[in-house]
């Protein structure tokens, strides 16, 4: 009498009694590398071109994210301070201002008219 040797998988006694081929709608596919190449290089530039939109459109703006309003005028206390977030330093930096330090006094702007 012939042995038969059955193929099982380590650790797996009742492997074997399966296909061996999956069928295709499960069947896990590595996709080709030049794909998965392009398609990492698009998600790095789309990010970077997000990011770096983002931050000109605040600091276009020209106005600091922490401010007090009083009716039209409009304070920014952490102007000048280290606690100041950094979009306010680089609208500050970009624009050539100045701001008065927390020791100097509070500057208040109106941009608009309050009638």
């Amino acid at each position: 009498m012939k042995q038969q040797t059955l193929r099982h998988a380590p650790g797996h006694v009742e492997s074997g009694w399966h296909k061996e081929v999956l069928p295709r709608a499960i069947r896990p596919e590595r996709p080709h590398p030049l794909r998965t190449l392009v398609f990492l290089t698009s998600i790095i530039i789309l990010s970077a071109l997000i990011g770096v939109s983002s931050a000109y459109v605040l600091i276009e703006r020209e106005e600091p994210l922490d401010s007090i309003s009083v009716g039209a005028w409009k304070a920014y206390p952490t102007a000048g301070t280290p606690e100041a977030d950094p979009y306010s330093v680089a609208i500050y930096t970009r624009g050539g201002y100045i701001p008065l330090a927390s020791g100097e006094g509070l500057s208040l702007t109106a941009r608009t008219d309050s009638s």
